[in-house]
């Protein structure tokens, strides 16, 4: 509705008072736009992360990347092979075995070594 104040009138509107009034809400109505921006892709990113780490948790995926993890390939007997053969199946060693020469085809593994 339309309410009559200092700034209501149309000689008004260049006074210091409305100019001030009007510039201060308009600087509002903007800081909390772009805020608005700003906090969505915020908002988003730590979900993303905390969810993606439940999700990796559950997947047992801990310490992927340390590189002084042991992995336990002994067929019956290692952890790693009860996890390589619930998600590859009972052929899981062909599955390592073509990881493992794919690496050295690519020459991420050294001959030399």
């Amino acid at each position: 509705p339309f309410q009559v104040g200092d700034c209501s009138e149309k000689e008004s509107l260049l006074d210091f008072g409305c100019v001030t009034c009007i510039g201060s809400v308009l600087m509002a109505m903007l800081l909390v736009f772009l805020g608005s921006l700003v906090d969505v892709y915020f908002v988003f990113y730590i979900f993303s992360a905390i969810f993606g780490s439940m999700m990796g948790h559950r997947r047992h995926l801990n310490d992927v990347k340390n590189i002084s993890v042991p992995i336990d390939l002994r067929p019956g007997v290692g952890k790693d092979a009860f996890r390589f053969e619930a998600a590859f199946g009972p052929q899981w060693q062909l599955v390592w075995r073509e990881i493992v020469q794919s690496l050295l085809d690519e020459s991420y593994i050294s001959p030399r070594m």
